[in-house]
């Protein structure tokens, strides 16, 4: 059984249940045999599970791998990340949760470790950021206002994703700005109490900066996005053959070694080839790694596919073969070849 249309009937696309009962036994395989089929889907897509969007990448396939050493995902660093947060104010919420601020808990060496603004506790950055008498004030009074102190967690982490978790995500991205905002304004003043002399912190005043800074911060955003709506972008690339190979070279002390790997999307069969050898240069190994793919696909009477690699001087090189050709840039590169009895009917080049 190589698909879900193997359980099925494909003349009438109705399910086998006897087949189901025999697979599954006699509970499961009638559950199954009770599930509606869509008699007008069209052809079945591929799709990766564990992408939200469900396209395959490079760097999901590697997260799933090393998940066990990553641990699960953590949604805060996406929602600090978004493009609708300021990047300043991110980085700033990257190192609060990250616990890499230098607060008097990190320095074991000095005596007395007090909270420079209220001087009843340690510093630490739980503390400073949701226990001491001035941040108290200054979450109350933001412009989401928060009780700060009846936040749960341990630590700075566990309060900031809390916190997120419990507003709409429409509203999240704001409502992180304004988060990063009175870190950054009671970060701001803890440093300017140890280091100035004679500073004397005034909440009214740090509440107008508070404001008025986030205020200033989501001008900058909304401008931005509104500038990134408006942008006329690149039209997708699309692959238009059935066939694809993907190439790719790697060079290293005189020495190559190149790869393809083919795949139909009929058939959904694939197949892959190496090779290896002494060469002066990367883009050599890329040239050697398309001249794999070509002769493979002589070997195999493949007359119309799409060669995929993420060399673009390998490419312009072709330029220079006198073949004929589109191009265009963009953010990848695709070639489509048509191969018959002549070595090169036409050639299609996306840069």
């Amino acid at each position: 059984m190589r698909s879900v249309a193997d359980l099925m009937y494909r003349s009438t696309r109705k399910w086998n249940l006897g087949y189901l009962r025999y697979l599954f036994g006699s509970d499961m395989g009638n559950k199954i045999g009770g599930i509606q089929i869509n008699v007008n889907a069209s052809t079945d897509t591929l799709i990766w599970k564990n992408s939200l969007v469900g396209n395959f990448s490079v760097k999901g396939a590697y997260w799933v791998e090393q998940q066990e050493r990553f641990g699960e995902k953590e949604d805060l660093w996406r929602w600090i990340w978004s493009s609708k947060v300021h990047p300043r104010l991110s980085l700033l919420l990257w190192r609060v949760c990250s616990n890499v601020l230098p607060t008097g808990d990190k320095f074991p060496s000095v005596e007395v470790n007090f909270c420079p603004l209220c001087h009843t506790a340690p510093e630490s950055p739980l503390h400073l950021f949701t226990k001491c008498s001035l941040a108290l004030a200054l979450w109350f009074s933001s412009p989401w206002p928060i009780r700060i102190d009846r936040v749960m967690g341990t630590n700075m982490q566990e309060v900031i994703r809390n916190l997120c978790s419990s507003v709409d995500h429409s509203n999240r991205p704001k409502f992180i700005n304004c988060i990063g905002v009175i870190l950054d304004c009671i970060w701001n003043t803890r440093n300017k109490v140890l280091h100035t002399e004679n500073y004397v912190s005034n909440v009214n005043m740090l509440r107008g900066e508070i404001s008025s800074r986030l205020a200033e911060f989501q001008l900058i955003v909304g401008e931005n996005d509104s500038r990134s709506t408006n942008f006329e972008r690149e039209p997708q690339l699309r692959i238009t053959t059935i066939k694809t190979v993907m190439v790719d070279g790697s060079f290293k002390e005189g020495k190559y070694g190149c790869a393809m790997v083919a795949m139909d999307v009929s058939s959904m069969e694939w197949w892959h080839g190496i090779s290896s050898g002494v060469g002066d240069s990367a883009l050599e190994a890329e040239m050697h790694a398309v001249l794999l793919s070509l002769q493979w696909a002589e070997m195999q009477h493949w007359d119309n596919f799409t060669i995929i690699s993420d060399s673009k001087p390998c490419l312009m090189l072709e330029l220079g073969f006198g073949f004929g050709f589109s191009c265009r840039v963009g953010p990848s590169i695709w070639l489509e070849f048509e191969l018959g009895f002549e070595p090169v009917l036409g050639l299609d080049l996306w840069l």
